[in-house]
């Protein structure tokens, strides 16, 4: 998101919580997130796609469109198929399976 800004991208960022904050304004989407936004979810590593599933439900429940899910890392444990099965186009950077055999190389 930094490099965006620093190119002059209009990109905005934001931070869905797994559960809202106990304390402040107890928000579980923190960040510039307005209702009619077009939007793609990101999670570091994805195992069944749970966690990544629930911040999609989160930005939705504020009127935007989510239009892809990214993962740095798929483990490989459902994640895929559950995503084709929810609707949402689905990509990772990399597998577990690509990272254990460039280690082995």
């Amino acid at each position: 998101m930094a490099l965006a800004s620093q190119e002059g991208m209009p990109l905005v960022g934001f931070l869905v919580r797994q559960e809202a904050k106990g304390h402040g304004m107890q928000r579980s989407i923190e960040g510039p997130l307005a209702p009619g936004m077009r939007v793609a979810v990101f999670d570091d590593t994805v195992t069944t796609g749970g966690s990544l599933k629930h911040a999609i439900e989160q930005v939705e429940a504020c009127k935007c469109t989510v239009v892809k899910a990214f993962t740095l890392v798929d483990r490989q444990e459902g994640a895929q198929a559950n995503f084709a099965h929810w609707g949402y186009p689905f990509q990772a950077f990399f597998t577990i399976a690509e990272l254990r055999a460039a280690r082995q190389a």
